[in-house]
């Protein structure tokens, strides 16, 4: 998941992610001209679905790459999953996702 110098790659976090869950692929294909390649609109769509249509082991699965982000890339990895992913979860649609998250990922969904 990291670039050539190091850094946070967020286009291969969003493979990832659809990879571990193939039907998040097919729904960021099909928004395709909404999203327009950009990995924080698409880890966005990620959350939405997350919330709306995947299964319990995609969730899981995208949630233990979150997890990895976080722990793994420090202010980078807070900046692109804060933002991304915990920003995109639908109004008081965590509870569907807090069961799935690692320690980190709950801290930024309660930042209080």
């Amino acid at each position: 998941m990291k670039d050539t110098d190091g850094h946070l790659d967020t286009k291969s976090v969003v493979r990832r992610m659809g990879a571990a869950c193939p039907m998040l692929q097919a729904i960021l294909d099909k928004d395709a001209d909404l999203i327009q390649d950009l990995p924080y609109l698409e880890v966005s769509w990620i959350a939405k679905a997350l919330v709306t249509e995947a299964d319990e082991s995609c969730v899981r699965s995208v949630m233990r790459i979150a997890e990895e982000v976080l722990r793994d890339f420090g202010q980078e990895g807070r900046d692109f999953i804060g933002a991304g992913l915990i920003e995109g979860i639908p109004d008081s649609a965590e509870g569907r996702l807090r069961d799935f998250a690692g320690p980190l990922t709950i801290q930024l969904m309660d930042p209080g």
